[in-house]
């Protein structure tokens, strides 16, 4: 504006003078409250004045939230357990993604010390990175009971034996535990009768059941959530059915050929064909 207010002040004449005075005087106006401005905002607070570098937002683990708060369901970072402080993607492992041999909790060589054959190992190695994402304390959020007026719901004790994510919280009344996932309304897990927790079982078809029994209940899950016995029953029965407990899931990484109806039943999509070439063949 004070260049135009020179221009006119030389080429308009004398109107075009007083133009140009004019042009200037608010040219040096406005000069005067950008200056006031930055001087009274660099009071306040110099931060406001400084020209930074304009860059995308960065985000850490720490700004993603605990999964045992969310229940698992997308990026967050896990706070309790073996695998404390890695980021979680949901259907995908901790330490690899869906389909995948696992390490840690669910390695092959710690299979084979709970009991299964190599082969065997390697199989539900990669089960575990389908069932829970290689987390013991993990509880499922579809297999969830629906008792008397659609109750959904159960408040667990302050028991310090439950996995911290669930202990003295109101959850889903789920039916399915830990790294592979037992139906506790079907299987006797760590020498208890789960089932007698429960009125009625849960099936894909039947979702009609009830914690009765809540204290055999959470005893069920402290053994649920146990590696080590969670492990050898994993073995034990996949050493007497192979995959059977696991169908969908087996399918899904190509462990086993049947279980097309996953696809057209429950909508689960093959990642591996049959047969998985982790296992060798």
């Amino acid at each position: 504006f004070m260049v135009y207010a020179g221009y006119q002040y030389i080429t308009q004449g004398e109107q075009g003078k007083t133009a140009a005075k004019g042009t200037l005087f608010s040219a040096l106006t406005g000069m005067g409250i950008l200056l006031f401005s930055f001087v009274i905002l660099r009071f306040i607070n110099p931060d406001l004045v400084e020209i930074k570098p304009i860059q995308a937002p960065i985000f850490k683990d720490v700004n993603l939230p605990k999964c045992e708060d969310i229940g698992f369901s997308g990026n967050c970072v896990i706070s309790q357990g073996a695998n404390a402080g890695q980021v979680y993607s949901a259907g995908a492992g901790p330490k690899g993604k869906a389909c995948s041999l696992m390490t840690g909790n669910c390695s092959p060589q710690n299979l084979q010390a709970a009991g299964c054959s190599p082969e065997l190992a390697r199989g539900m190695s990669i089960l575990c990175s389908v069932e829970s994402s290689n987390d013991p304390s993990i509880y499922s959020r579809s297999d969830i009971c629906e008792g008397p007026g659609g109750k959904r719901s159960i408040t667990l004790s302050n028991n310090p034996a439950l996995p911290p994510n669930v202990r003295g919280k109101t959850i889903p009344m789920s039916a399915s535990w830990g790294l592979f996932q037992f139906n506790l309304t079907f299987h006797k897990v760590g020498g208890n009768d789960c089932p007698s927790a429960f009125q009625g079982t849960f099936t894909g078809s039947n979702k009609s059941c009830n914690v009765v029994k809540q204290d055999l209940y959470e005893k069920c899950i402290i053994a649920a959530t146990t590696v080590q016995s969670h492990l050898q029953y994993a073995c034990q029965l996949a050493g007497r059915n192979s995959y059977r407990d696991w169908t969908c899931s087996a399918w899904k990484c190509g462990l086993q050929s049947n279980g097309s109806n996953c696809a057209s039943r429950f909508g689960i999509k093959q990642i591996v064909p049959y047969k998985n070439p982790l296992l060798g063949g």
